[in-house]
């Protein structure tokens, strides 16, 4: 697709000159472009990043066609948040107990503090007596979620809040009584860069001796020398088929950045490049398990205390038995 819009001027001016000559019913003196081969002979252009390509589905069609820009964040993004939307909105409904049987009747909404990611599909800022306050649609393939950012959090979170952006999100959950819309009141917004910037451990690549040809190193040195300084660091894992060895590359302290991942990605393949993270909690446990065994947690609460009373409304029965005999 890239090479074909970076050919497209070439291509429209060979269409152009064409309708010409057909028009003057002659050709040109070197005879008629479309039989010159090198006239269409097109440029190979560099494979576009997913962030640009979904921009412009985005942009032309009004959806994401060949994927969606949380993707490219997904083995990263699970480890920093509570969970997907579509979950948190289910698991915040507490078991009502009046509920009988397997006719579970809807429960009450409990709000939650949640971290979430997604991407940012519309952006408002709006001016009252008090301030600004953001308006923002996000989206993180699992459902979309209005977010509200009050003047209080605004000038923190101003600069993270562009449209097309991916972000993490910090916010209290909340459920309208009357519309029974979801709402996130945020007070923390991060993009990936800056939450890179403060929690990445290291970097770390796969290498083998296809993608280690002394021209991927040369240019893997110059990337990472023209890196902005930072606090991460960029681990090789080599493998050949006998052997795996894992390596520090030199003293290089980076900011890992989206560019910087891109351009890894392209040079060795997606999925040769890691974003490492520092230490998960301390349960080992990630958000996203947390909220599973939370909700399976409850889900087993509830059978537990409705066996109770079932099993107490069966002695209550029982003694109700005893009496009238004795009686």
């Amino acid at each position: 697709r890239s090479t074909l819009m970076a050919n497209y001027p070439k291509a429209k001016e060979i269409d152009k000159q064409e309708r010409k000559t057909e028009a003057k019913h002659q050709e040109d003196l070197f005879g008629s472009v479309s039989d010159d081969e090198e006239a269409i002979r097109f440029v190979e252009a560099e494979p576009w990043t997913d962030r640009y390509r979904l921009g412009k589905e985005q942009e032309t069609l009004g959806l994401f066609l060949t994927g969606h820009p949380i993707d490219e964040f997904e083995d990263e993004i699970k480890n920093l948040i509570t969970g997907k939307l579509v979950d948190l909105t289910e698991m915040s409904i507490e078991v009502d107990d009046k509920s009988e049987g397997d006719n579970t009747k809807p429960g009450k909404w409990v709000d939650k503090s949640v971290t979430v990611a997604g991407h940012i599909v519309r952006s408002e800022v709006r001016l009252n007596k008090g301030g600004q306050t953001a308006f923002l649609t996000l989206d993180d393939k699992s459902r979309q979620i209005e977010v509200l950012i009050f003047s209080k959090f605004f000038e923190d979170c101003q600069y993270f809040i562009d449209e097309g952006e991916t972000v993490i999100v910090k916010g209290r959950l909340t459920k309208d009584k009357k519309t029974g819309n979801f709402k996130l009141l945020g007070f923390e917004v991060k993009t990936m860069d800056h939450v890179r910037e403060n929690s990445v451990s290291h970097l770390r690549l796969s290498l083998t001796p296809d993608n280690m040809s002394p021209d991927h190193q040369g240019r893997l040195k110059t990337i990472l020398e023209n890196q902005k300084k930072g606090d991460s660091s960029v681990v090789a894992h080599y493998s050949n088929g006998r052997m795996e060895k894992e390596v520090s590359l030199g003293d290089y302290r980076i900011t890992v950045t989206d560019d910087l991942v891109n351009m890894l990605g392209h040079l060795f393949g997606k999925e040769a490049v890691q974003v490492v993270y520092k230490s998960s909690p301390k349960d080992g446990k990630s958000p996203t398990k947390a909220v599973k065994d939370s909700r399976t947690l409850r889900k087993e609460a509830g059978e537990k205390t409705r066996k109770e009373r079932y099993e107490r409304i069966a002695r209550l029965f029982d003694e109700v038995d005893v009496l009238y005999k004795l009686a």
